[in-house]
């Protein structure tokens, strides 16, 4: 095996330190060639690099031109940018780089000790960086989020028939949307580092009445977040089959042949079902596990993964309905929300905070999600469109298999189509190199000062050993969403295996993305391996009001399947009751 992978690229002199924190919940998996090279270095990670600029964290003259910073890549996985994220935290006001780890990155013990340069402080960029904190305090609304949902939205709706494109057109149509993911992702990455203010706020403020464990329910339930609104209107879908035995009927059936089975059957309840789950393919198709890599599976090229929540969901009862727990949660937040602003009653710099961050908070967690859902949208296009390359391709027999397409580089894409077969052998060989990356524990730290470990010093994930906890020992994590609850840990680490979950169980994982969402809706709680305040499990079980704890190293290994087990999100501790 390679040492390095194709895509791989040297760390930054300047910015060296990276980090796999929070990088799971956007890739998940080692990015194919074609992923990498036509999606994130030209869009994704220049729209990050202007996000950086835009909002005073960094210089012209502080990155390097030509090359796509910030985010790492090795090994072929997708690392954030640790070094420059904690640049914010000297420069921004009353912040740290110790505040930046815990807010993007978590508690994990392996994340080293910040080591202050002398060019880090900057009174100019604080400068800059203080007023965009006001900005961000006093905002009402973030229109670039609806712009950018306005062009997604669009693209989505003029969907040509690439069934009728021949290869030539179909390359050009993807590149051709290449600024439209650097916009994207410059919306995305401002919004994100504009979320954690307010939150810090909110959170500070109840550190200083005594009460820390307010935060969370405090910025809970605002409603209409993005990554949320799917598990609303499956769980409305799972009704539907609950109230149908006709449809009943062809879901005990299995979720294998459903489509089909669907399809055969008549009467007003089962045209009602499927016209609402192609309103939701159309709305939702694009999201799903690992979304952002255009070679992933997702619910419009994979409805079973959308089917098997819903048979999920109808098993799980009215009271765990999202919309019940979505009034709980509004209810409590209504509930602290006079009790802080009395507590706070006198002190006017402090009240008048709250009533900043209150907003705040609801804007930024809803336009966080939106600008998200609109990156995906648009960058599902070009999935689909290089699905059909690969397909032509396939059946011309120039390549063996049509996800060979996905291991070529975007600087080869012109002289491949020209002549495919050229390239046969080295895409198989390709393909077969990248599945094994998939067995690789990519390294948690990458230290560009050190340089990047060799493919054949990273171990396997099979051969990672932790030890397994005991009856009556607590693991410590991050706070994720306030509650309380017992269940059986259901270590999940695909979504293949996701039909082990029963309602009331608690989910284990590794980290998620919004496909794992509907998972929340009859799962008990959370947990997550990796994760910190602006991690998507966090997000969205605020949204549903699921208990949830997130940063506990090798929580997956820890905890056994099947255990009895207690999650306090008050405290963000787990708890073995009974093996």
């Amino acid at each position: 095996m390679r040492q390095t992978w194709i895509t791989d690229r040297p760390p930054s002199a300047r910015f060296p330190l990276y980090t796999r924190a929070n990088a799971a919940d956007v890739l998940a998996d080692p990015c194919s060639p074609l992923g990498w090279s036509m999606v994130w270095e030209p869009g994704v990670c220049m729209g990050c690099r202007d996000a950086f600029l835009r909002f005073g964290i960094v210089n012209e003259d502080e990155v390097v031109h030509g090359t796509p910073e910030p985010f790492g890549h090795f090994g072929g996985y997708m690392y954030n940018p640790m070094s420059m994220s904690r640049l914010m935290g000297v420069r921004m006001p009353g912040a740290s780089p110790e505040a930046i780890d815990k807010a993007y990155f978590g508690e994990d013990p392996s994340i080293p000790p910040y080591e202050p340069e002398p060019w880090h402080e900057s009174p100019s960029n604080s400068e800059r960086l203080a007023v965009k904190m006001g900005q961000i305090m006093t905002s009402t609304e973030y229109p670039d989020a609806e712009i950018d949902k306005v062009s997604a939205d669009r693209i989505r709706a003029d969907r040509p028939n690439y069934a009728a494109m021949g290869p030539t057109e179909l390359v050009a149509y993807c590149r051709n949307l290449v600024p439209q993911f650097r916009r994207n992702f410059d919306t995305h990455a401002d919004v994100t580092i504009a979320a954690s203010l307010p939150i810090g706020a909110m959170q500070a403020l109840c550190d200083a009445v005594g009460h820390p464990e307010w935060a969370m329910p405090l910025i809970s339930g605002y409603g209409g977040v993005d990554s949320a609104l799917p598990s609303f209107a499956m769980w409305d879908m799972s009704r539907m089959v609950v109230s149908s035995p006709a449809l009943t009927a062809a879901f005990d059936a299995g979720v294998n042949g459903l489509m089909q089975r669907l399809d055969g059957l008549q009467g007003s309840d089962v045209v009602a079902f499927r016209s609402a789950l192609a309103a939701f393919m159309a709305e939702f198709g694009s999201r799903g596990p690992n979304e952002w890599e255009i070679i992933a599976d997702v619910w419009e090229t994979k409805p079973e993964l959308v089917l098997q929540a819903i048979d999920l969901m109808r098993r799980t009862d009215e009271s765990e309905s999202p919309y019940v727990r979505a009034q709980r949660l509004e209810a409590e937040r209504k509930r602290l929300e006079p009790m802080i602003a009395e507590m706070l009653a006198g002190n006017d710099e402090a009240a008048g905070t709250l009533a900043l961050a209150r907003t705040s908070c609801a804007v930024y967690a809803r336009s966080r999600e939106r600008s998200k859902a609109n990156n995906i949208k648009a960058i599902h296009e070009v999935r689909m469109a290089t699905r059909e390359l690969g397909r032509q391709l396939h059946t011309a027999g120039a390549i063996d298999d049509p996800m060979h397409v996905y291991m070529v580089l975007d600087r080869e894409l012109d002289d491949f189509i020209k002549n495919p077969a050229a390239m046969r052998a080295e895409l198989a060989a390709r393909a077969g190199e990248w599945r094994q990356l998939f067995d690789l524990e990519p390294p948690f730290i990458v230290d560009g000062r050190k340089g990047v470990p060799p493919l054949d010093d990273w171990p396997k994930k099979t051969e990672i050993a932790a030890p397994v906890m005991t009856v009556g020992e607590s693991l410590p994590g991050v706070v994720g969403c306030a509650g309380v609850a017992r269940g059986r840990a259901r270590v999940i680490l695909s979504l293949d295996d996701a039909d082990r979950l029963e309602p009331g169980d608690i989910l284990v994982t590794v980290s998620t993305d919004p496909s794992w969402t509907p998972l929340f809706i009859p799962a008990g709680g959370v947990i997550t391996n990796t994760g910190a305040p602006g991690s998507h499990s966090v997000i969205v079980s605020r949204e549903l009001g699921i208990p949830c704890v997130v940063s506990i190293p090798n929580a997956t290994r820890r905890i056994p399947d099947g255990a009895l087990i207690e999650i306090d999100g008050n405290t963000g501790t787990v708890t073995m009751i009974e093996r």
